[in-house]
């Protein structure tokens, strides 16, 4: 069997004579056959066929209409996102219309108590029940010692949950959203006044207010209910509803400040639900 070289065509008896044929330094010359001769020229005359002149022509045509489509397209799709944005345009319009008639729909149609009541708020013996007995963590608190609850942290988290409770409570019924955030300006809140029109106060004021007499309002419906035997168990409402606890002003500032932004959450909540 022999083993011929594939450039030069040379045959060696044994395959290694043939690798250290191909592996030397210099290489053996290419031996050029007819074969290959043939071959590279029918490459070349394969590389330089002419096109014909009538399919150069049939594809100019066809890249031309494709063009013309492409920019009946491009004008098709701007006329439809023109006429999109002016129908969004349209229903946001819509929508802050139903939206404000719906606000004042509130207004006209129900009888809301007026922020400079007395009632703009209301809170019951039956509510303060309801807030112990439904959430968990004022359930918790109420098995506490007194002593225990009269620190400054465990006071301030069971006024944040009892008063955000209460809040929420009474803002389902219509008649005592008598409070609305500002669009305007975060800093600032509409509140219903006498002649049932809204003006701008300060947020803080408003939730100052808001959280001082649902506390005040709490503490005289345990006391009463206590007179009329009629609540017994919740003597930790006495702590939680203490108008002046020991740590002075700056703890009733605290505890402003850290109601604030669950206040301001609910009062976006009620908007974002008005509007739907």
């Amino acid at each position: 069997m022999t083993h011929t070289c594939p450039k030069c065509n040379k045959e060696f008896r044994y395959k290694c004579y043939l690798t250290y044929h191909l592996e030397r330094k210099t290489p053996c010359q290419v031996v050029i056959t007819p074969d290959i001769v043939e071959d590279r020229l029918s490459c070349k005359q394969s590389l330089h066929k002419k096109i014909p002149c009538e399919d150069i022509d049939e594809t100019r045509l066809e890249l031309m209409k494709l063009r013309e489509e492409i920019e009946k397209l491009k004008v098709q799709l701007s006329e439809v996102s023109k006429a999109n944005a002016i129908t969004n345009n349209v229903n946001s319009a819509n929508n802050v219309n139903s939206a404000n008639n719906v606000n004042n729909d509130a207004v006209h149609n129900t009888t809301i108590n007026t922020w400079d009541s007395e009632n703009y708020i209301i809170v019951n013996k039956e509510l303060v029940h309801e807030a112990f007995e439904k959430v968990e963590i004022l359930k918790f608190y109420a098995m506490f010692p007194t002593s225990l609850v009269h620190r400054k942290e465990e006071n301030m988290r069971m006024t944040k949950e009892f008063v955000m409770y209460v809040i929420k409570k009474l803002h389902k019924h219509p008649e005592f959203r008598n409070i609305m955030l500002n669009k305007n300006r975060s800093d600032l809140c509409n509140v219903l006044s006498e002649d049932k029109k809204w003006e701008l106060t300060p947020f803080s004021e408003a939730n100052a207010r808001i959280i001082d007499d649902v506390l005040v309002k709490a503490r005289k419906a345990v006391i009463d209910g206590w007179k009329s035997n009629e609540m017994k168990d919740y003597n930790i409402c006495l702590t939680l509803t203490h108008t002046n606890p020991p740590s002075c002003a700056d703890t009733i500032e605290e505890r402003d400040n850290k109601i604030k932004p669950l206040m301001f959450a609910h009062l976006l909540n009620l908007m974002n639900d008005a509007k739907k």
